[in-house]
């Protein structure tokens, strides 16, 4: 697809390089690409007062912030990074360094985006490990309906391992073909 419209992902200062939050790249077809997109939350109510004065925001809950979102029209698809160091290595890393899996609590915080956030198709966790795996929604017509765990690992290039790309790949593509 072609790039609409871009603009700087990171900033460089005299002292510093971050990375910017809220990163917008929109693609022809209604398609964009979000890095750190805010889901602004609801105010909530008191048990005093009646629900229907409430507008809920984009989030029912309070504001959340996935890694990454892709959003074609109202839908949306969420991959959230989970590279966490713990003691020197990764979450889930072996003595001899192979990551066997992912934690429950990050598959447990790809059920809270799809839950309170509208519109979520589907939430994935991004890990560097070797096994992908998917648990589809109820009534799900399409691979990316649900939440699951992909590893994102590199090979000995530096890059994403081939087997890894497809499993992201193929859920990207369903996505934006049927949303």
């Amino acid at each position: 697809k072609k790039i609409l419209s871009c603009r700087t992902v990171v900033s460089i200062g005299p002292l510093e390089q971050k990375i910017n939050q809220g990163i917008c790249i929109e693609y022809e077809g209604g398609i964009s690409l979000w890095f750190n997109r805010t889901s602004p939350g609801s105010p909530g109510f008191m048990s005093s007062e009646s629900p229907e004065k409430i507008a809920p925001n984009e989030s029912y809950s309070h504001t959340l912030r996935p890694d990454i979102v892709i959003t074609r029209g109202d839908n949306m698809l969420i991959f959230d990074a989970k590279f966490k160091g713990q003691r020197g290595g990764f979450y889930g890393e072996g003595d001899d360094g192979t990551i066997s899996t992912w934690k429950d609590e990050d598959i447990d915080k790809m059920h809270t985006y799809r839950d309170a956030i509208r519109n979520i198709s589907g939430a994935y966790i991004l890990y560097p490990g070797e096994e992908a795996k998917f648990y589809p929604a109820h009534n799900a017509t399409g691979p990316y309906q649900g939440v699951g765990a992909l590893p994102l690992k590199p090979d000995d290039s530096a890059r994403p391992a081939r087997r890894h790309r497809e499993d992201i790949e193929r859920i990207i593509r369903e996505f934006i073909k049927e949303s």
